[in-house]
C-alpha cells in the first residue's frame, strides 16, 4: 500500500481530500497532512511518503520550492493542485519532473487518475532501484564512493579505520585520534577529498555494508541494522531508503524474486 501525504494551507480543502477520497480503491492510504511548506518538508522527511499530494500556492515557500528543495533528499512521486492554469506554473513543474498537475477545484475521478499514474511510477522506480541494487558496483551513489582516500595518509587510515568499525558508535574525535590529528583537520580533508562531510561518510559506509549483507545472506533486518552501527532497525530503514529509494525489505525481497 503506497504512503500518501497532503500539503494545502486550505484546511477544508486539505480535509475533504484526506476523508473524501476513497483511497483503498488504489490501494493507498493517508499517513499525513500540512498546511504549509515547511511542516510538510518535515513530515517528508520523518514519514517518507511514496506519493505527495501538494498545493502551489502557500504562505510561505511554494510547493514548487518545497519540492526543488525535497527531490534532493527523497525519492517521491508529486501531485500538485493549483488554482492557477498559467502555462508559467506547469513549465516549472515539468522541469521539476512533475508529472500530474491538477487545477482545482480537483475532481475526484481526476485525482483518483492522477494517484493511479504516480503509484504506477513508484512502482516502476522501486523496480528500477532493485535492478541497479543487483549490481552494487554499478549504483551511481557509490560510484565515487571511497574516491581521494589514496590522496592523504591520514584520510587513508581513517576510512580503513570506519570501513572496519562502522558497527560501532563512531565519532569524528575517535576516529581524528587513531589517526592522531584534530578533528577539524579531519573534517577538511574528508569534505576536500571525498565531497562528504565525515557523518555523511559513514553514513554511506553503512549503507554499502548493508547491501552487502542483504545480497549475500539470510540475516533478519535488525540484525542488519546491528551489524552496521543502527540500534534502532526503523530508523536504519528509514536511512536506507533515503539514500537508496527502497527499503531493507523491499531490497531483500527484490534478491528473492
Amino acid at each position: 500500500m503506497k504512503r500518501v501525504i497532503v500539503i494545502d494551507d486550505e484546511q477544508i480543502q486539505r480535509q475533504g481530500l484526506v476523508s473524501m477520497t476513497p483511497w483503498e480503491e488504489v490501494d493507498c492510504q493517508v499517513v499525513g497532512e500540512a498546511a504549509n511548506a515547511r511542516e510538510g518538508m518535515e513530515l517528508i522527511r520523518k514519514l517518507q511518503p511514496d506519493i505527495v499530494i501538494v498545493d502551489i500556492r502557500m504562505p510561505g515557500e511554494s510547493g514548487l520550492e518545497l519540492i526543488e528543495k525535497m527531490q534532493r533528499e527523497s525519492h517521491v512521486e508529486y501531485i500538485i493542485l493549483s488554482g492557477y492554469g498559467e502555462f508559467s506554473y506547469a513549465q516549472q513543474a515539468i522541469r521539476l519532473g512533475v508529472r500530474n498537475y491538477l487545477l482545482k477545484p480537483v475532481d475526484d475521478d481526476e485525482l483518483l487518475e492522477a494517484v493511479r499514474k504516480a503509484a504506477a511510477y513508484v512502482d516502476e522506480g522501486k523496480k528500477r532501484k532493485k535492478m541497479e541494487l543487483e549490481h552494487d558496483v554499478q549504483l551511481d551513489i557509490f560510484r565515487n564512493f571511497g574516491e581521494g582516500k589514496s590522496k592523504n595518509q591520514y584520510l587513508e587510515k581513517a576510512i580503513r579505520y570506519i570501513e572496519a568499525e562502522c558497527q560501532e558508535n563512531l565519532t569524528i574525535r575517535d576516529v581524528a585520534e587513531v589517526v592522531k590529528i584534530s578533528s577539524s583537520y579531519l573534517h577538511r580533508l574528508f569534505v576536500q577529498y571525498t565531497n562528504y562531510t565525515f557523518g555523511e561518510y559513514l553514513t554511506m559506509c553503512r549503507i554499502r555494508r548493508a547491501i552487502r549483507l542483504l545480497h549475500d545472506g539470510d540475516r533478519k533486518i535488525y540484525e542488519i541494522a546491528e551489524l552496521c552501527g543502527y540500534k534502532d532497525t526503523r530508523y536504519f530503514s528509514m536511512v536506507f531508503r533515503r539514500i537508496t529509494g527502497l527499503t531493507p525489505s523491499e531490497y531483500k525481497e527484490g534478491r528473492q524474486a
